[in-house]
């Protein structure tokens, strides 16, 4: 395949305001640190969803150059400061002109009296960084002053009291700065799995600790090292040399960036050399061959992918080629994630360090198989077998595998895996995933809920129906005993009948959960976004698809052809009881595509290209990918640079196409 000829996200001159940056199967990103610059809070998460939208750093410019760096279950991001000081100019009174994010790279530009600082980082293999740093005199007297490169700590969105940070950083030598984290996890034990109720007291929590350092190396001579103490009492590095510019004089400095994610071991203080001597290495690179590689690498990446059609306009076709872009950069190596030992990659939440939560998921890891598996099938066999290898001998599988028991959240796992059996072909891969992934299912049948013995939902026995029906497919391609097929068939028959039961045959909806607080259980009054999920072909009695259809259309679809979590007029219940009424206001999590754009486009296609048309602008409004937005498109939610908004909008664009159709398999 070739690249859309309207490809334009390498253009110099593109403005793009989003912040994350990184390199597939690395573990280590960047972004603009001002995003990011929020001190730890105590509410909890689900009080604060609405995480920062990439809007917001076009108001906030007051900042010193800066970008920030962040790892697996990154809470603090650890920021890069770069600046100049002297005939009058101070840190504080720097602004940014510009931010610009592409593929390859970040970019952008500060600016204090006259001094111009333009900072652009891009992330090479090896988990290895290099950022250039230009200083301009663009006044017309000398400057003199010093230059300074510091690291910093930034807390990011740490909200949750189950998080613990340690560390510091030392300047080990002129021009090299070094920085070691010790990263704290409290989790609840299994048998009381009820996070909040403990969080005030940290000695409730089960704590397991993992280690990561790394280093800077800023090319040139003449640096003077110091250690310093900044903002809350962190110890960190300062380096500084003399500097004079001419008027319109310029200079130009390298910094290597190297990291070593040690898990749960300490770090080796043998390799600290090793891993300097890597960061010198990169800065003595050439940066502008460099950045050319990386280009290359994304669109060597971009040739490999299915061509969106001319009914999509530029700028959405570049919004395409920017979600694949993203579901890439979020794939983790094989490694130590603290309670999980994956055997091989995995796909994070979200790697850049805004987010409120920077490890791998199940939601993740099956959307962005079914997508990788076009492209990268190795990879995506590996996710699907990550996921399996971390189901309990009982069947449960955390919503975030290596977590404790707070939370399962059914997903589609079966179908994600079937989807990758059709692209890499290897019946081996499906006997290694089949019996952990029956247990899985069978325990999420007993326990269709999300939070620990929660209500269980419409969304939930539609997705455990769904995973049936391609068990059954697994069970036939492997040639199992009928005995075994014929079980898994009562599964999907059950499971049929347990959606049935949620329709409300007074008011032509299905409604969203049972109400299990009330004696053996009561189907709630009210239906959501998520009771929509049985418009997935052989999940509805034929006669309600007619219905169900003028529901979406009627209550569920906007002016601006968005799909929606609440109705308009219906009564509004959410998936499970107490759900937060921030997302009244909130599109239907994306994810719920996989189900939802398949069925609506065999029962309606005029209501199905509304539908997903509208997903593909709203999205376009943010131009970044939250796990749901707003319903004028602005990102909300475990963002930006999230699976589910990415995923979002790459579905779209292909199920219009009618290119992933035959993926479903349905009979």
């Amino acid at each position: 395949m070739k690249n859309h000829s309207s490809l334009n996200l390498f253009n110099p001159e593109r403005k793009d305001n989003s912040v994350w940056h990184g390199r597939p199967l690395g573990l280590h990103s960047f972004g603009h640190q001002q995003l990011f610059d929020k001190k730890r809070i105590t509410e909890t998460a689900i009080d604060i969803v609405d995480t920062a939208v990439t809007g917001e750093i076009s108001s906030n410019r007051k900042a010193a150059p800066s970008f920030c760096h962040c790892t697996i279950r990154g809470a603090v991001a650890d920021a890069l400061n770069v600046w100049v000081e002297g005939s009058g100019i101070k840190r504080d009174d720097y602004e940014r002109s510009d931010s610009r994010w592409f593929p390859s790279h970040l970019s952008g530009s500060w600016r204090a009296g006259d001094i111009e600082i333009q900072l652009i980082v891009t992330v090479l293999e090896d988990d290895r960084a290099l950022i250039r740093a230009n200083i301009i005199n663009k006044g017309k007297d000398i400057f003199s002053g010093k230059l300074n490169v510091q690291g910093d700590e930034h807390y990011v969105n740490a909200i949750q009291a189950w998080y613990d940070f340690t560390g510091e950083g030392k300047a080990l030598a002129p021009g090299i700065g070094v920085v070691n984290k010790k990263l704290g996890i409290g989790y609840p034990p299994d048998v009381f799995p009820y996070f909040r109720l403990l969080a005030e007291d940290k000695q409730l929590f089960d704590w397991h600790y993992a280690n990561y350092r790394f280093a800077f190396a800023m090319s040139g001579n003449n640096w003077t090292a110091k250690n310093i103490k900044v903002a809350n009492g962190y110890h960190t590095w300062l380096q500084q040399q003399e500097l004079d510019l001419n008027p319109g004089e310029s200079c130009t400095i390298n910094i290597g960036f190297a990291g070593e994610w040690c898990g749960c071991s300490e770090p080796d203080p043998a390799s600290e050399n090793e891993l300097i001597t890597k960061a010198r290495q990169c800065a003595s690179l050439d940066f502008d061959s460099e950045l050319n590689q990386s280009k290359k690498f994304w669109q060597d990446f971009f040739e490999e992918l299915p061509i969106p059609s001319d009914r999509w306009s530029s700028t959405e076709i570049d919004l395409y080629y920017k979600a694949w872009t993203c579901i890439y950069y979020n794939v983790w190596p094989q490694t130590d994630m603290i309670m999980y030992q994956p055997g091989g990659a995995t796909v994070s939440c979200n790697k850049v360090c805004s987010s409120t939560f920077i490890y791998p998921a199940t939601w993740e890891d099956s959307l962005a198989a079914i997508l990788l598996s076009m492209c990268r099938p190795k990879i995506a066999t590996q996710v699907i077998e990550s996921m399996m290898e971390t189901v309990e001998e009982d069947g449960y599988l955390p919503e975030a595998p290596g977590s404790t028991r707070g939370t399962q959240l059914v997903c589609i796992e079966p179908m994600a895996a079937w989807m990758v059996y059709t692209q890499n072909k290897d019946k081996a891969y499906l006997q290694r995933i089949f019996k952990p992934m029956r247990r899985n299912l069978l325990y999420r049948f007993h326990f269709a809920n999300w939070r620990h013995l929660c209500a269980p939902s419409c969304r939930n026995y539609s997705y455990c129906t769904i995973s049936a029906m391609y068990m059954v497919k697994i069970a036939k391609e492997l040639g199992l005993p009928q005995a075994e097929i014929a079980e898994l068939e009562k599964w999907h028959a059950d499971g049929l009948r347990a959606v049935d039961a949620f329709w409300d045959k007074e008011n032509a909806y299905y409604r969203s959960y049972i109400n299990t607080n009330q004696g053996t259980g009561r189907m709630c009054d009210g239906t959501g976004g998520e009771a929509l999920i049985p418009i997935f072909p052989g999940l509805h009695r034929p006669q309600y698809k007619k219905r169900i259809m003028e529901v979406i259309r009627d209550q569920f679809l906007t002016k601006d052809d968005v799909i929606t979590r609440s109705p308009s007029d219906l009564k509004f219940e959410d998936t499970f009881p107490g759900g937060n009424p921030k997302t009244h206001v909130f599109s239907l999590k994306e994810s719920n595509l996989i189900s939802l754009l398949i069925g609506m486009k065999q029962a309606d296609k005029t209501i199905f290209e509304r539908v997903a048309h509208g997903v593909v602008k709203n999205i376009l409004k943010e131009n970044d990918f939250n796990e749901c937005y707003t319903l004028d498109g602005q990102g909300r939610h475990n963002g930006p640079g999230s699976i589910f908004g990415a995923f979002g909008v790459i579905w779209s664009i292909l199920m219009v196409d009618g290119v992933v159709d035959d993926m479903y398999d349905l009979d």
